[in-house]
């Protein structure tokens, strides 16, 4: 029998992207299942953050903070009361896929 590795982290989602990049990686090889849970707030949301990068001839670019999010399964949620739920019903479909 195969085990699957399931890593849970819990988070606002705010995080330097590109040092978190390598790590997810290396999960994927090691087929480590990451699912990230943003706990999100109304007044500051991932939703609405923009960032900005520069091109090779020097021109910006804005998007969206999670167009290019490292972790491949993630949820958001806007109460922290919701958490438990999130947690078990994740769980029960990680379990259903294997």
């Amino acid at each position: 029998m195969e085990v699957k590795k399931l890593c849970f982290v819990i988070s606002d989602g705010k995080m330097n992207k590109k040092l978190v990049q390598p790590f997810m990686k290396e999960a994927k090889r090691q087929d480590i299942t990451y699912i990230f849970i943003i706990v999100d707030s109304q007044q500051s949301s991932v939703l609405n953050i923009k960032t900005v990068e520069y091109a090779e001839n020097k021109k910006m670019k804005i998007k969206s903070y999670m167009a290019d999010f490292p972790f491949d399964y993630f949820l958001i949620i806007n109460d922290v009361r919701e958490l438990g739920e999130v947690l078990a019903m994740t769980l029960m479909q990680f379990i259903q896929q294997q």
